[in-house]
């Protein structure tokens, strides 16, 4: 909003005070706890909801669903519920292969997972890692080996991915491999 100056009051008795955030949701916190940054401001993207006892049963909020289609809920034990139950969203399909094992990468930016595919090579069915942005954009195959490419994890700093590999040896073993991620 804008500040409206002609509706401005000046008190000599008004004592503003630090807002203390101590309780459950702040105990023992080393940094920015809940919806709120180290410096009292709204982190990004989060929500906050001011009930009072008197707002309780008329409280509003609108909450997407799956495909973005939103939902308008009023009261808090309607939000409490839609939140308690979930949504779920839709970041990945594809008719052709299932996807398995996503792990968020350190920033929260990036899911990465195994899908089947085909190869390209020995016409065979055969697992490869695969990199998503976590709103679905970006999808990006990362590994085309023949062999099977799985259970991929993310270094702490998010640089490279590791994974198990059955390529190189003719037993088919698998072994540990890792590749830098530079997306």
């Amino acid at each position: 909003g804008a500040e409206v100056t002609a509706d401005a009051v000046t008190s000599s008795t008004l004592t503003v005070k630090n807002f203390n955030r101590s309780g459950y949701a702040h105990h023992n916190a080393e940094a920015g706890v809940g919806a709120y940054n180290d410096d009292g401001t709204l982190k990004s993207g989060a929500r906050v909801l001011y009930v009072t006892g008197n707002t309780a049963k008329t409280v509003t909020i609108d909450m997407k669903k799956d495909k973005g289609n939103s939902v308008s809920l009023t009261g808090l034990q309607s939000i409490l519920g839609a939140y308690e139950k979930g949504t779920e969203t839709l970041i990945v399909s594809d008719k052709k292969r299932g996807f398995t094992n996503p792990t968020l990468s350190p920033d929260g930016q990036w899911i990465l997972c195994q899908g089947n595919s085909k190869s390209t090579i020995s016409k065979k069915n055969n697992l490869d890692i695969f990199a998503i942005r976590i709103d679905g954009t970006q999808f990006i195959q990362l590994t085309y080996h023949p062999a099977d490419d799985c259970s991929p994890v993310w270094s702490e700093d998010g640089k490279y991915i590791y994974f198990i590999s059955s390529r190189a040896n003719k037993d088919n073993a698998f072994n540990i491999w890792r590749m830098k991620f530079n997306l």
